[in-house]
């Protein structure tokens, strides 16, 4: 009978093994490969597009399943570089929660580089609303190649238990 993880439908696990090689390449980290002075890549960047194409995460109108996987994949790259992700603290539950679990923000990020947008940073904060409760904000930055007008928008999660949950939905954010 093979593991749980390999009972996944194959593209599941394609994402699944993808961040189980980067939480190992954390584990193991080399700064440097052992041939010459290239840095070593993360494990996940040689898998195919279609694991970055799961189907909860449908192309938005006005996108390309191609545009869809590049913008996932760049969403999910960012996501996993930031700090060095390695789930140990709250905000890398955070992120690592609205990477697998919240397909609105992939959504976003295609409609944002079809207008036209970068992806620009990726911000943890924690919530100002949060008093009995352990929320974080996390804040997604889009800026216009063209004229480096900036959006923002955020989603608010629920960290105080052993499982993150969302408690915003993706919404415009606004500087205070």
């Amino acid at each position: 009978m093979g593991s749980p993880a390999r009972r996944l439908p194959q593209r599941l696990d394609c994402v699944s093994d993808a961040l189980a090689c980067h939480l190992r390449r954390l584990r193991d980290y080399r700064p440097f490969a052992t041939s010459g002075d290239t840095p070593a890549p993360y494990a996940y960047r040689g898998l195919p597009a279609s694991c970055f194409a799961l189907p909860w995460r449908a192309a938005p109108e006005k996108t390309t399943a191609a545009q869809f996987a590049r913008a996932s994949e760049e969403l999910f790259d960012r996501i996993m570089q930031l700090t060095d992700n390695a789930g140990a603290t709250d905000e890398h539950r955070v992120l690592n929660y609205l990477s697998m679990r919240y397909p609105a923000i992939y959504a976003k990020a295609a409609e944002a580089f079809a207008h036209d947008f970068s992806l620009t940073a990726v911000e943890v904060r924690p919530s100002p609303l949060s008093s009995t409760r352990k929320l974080d904000d996390v804040i997604f930055c889009y800026t216009n190649r063209n004229t480096d007008f900036t959006e923002k928008f955020f989603v608010r999660v629920d960290v105080t238990e052993e499982f993150p949950f969302l408690t915003t939905k993706l919404s415009p954010y606004y500087d205070r």
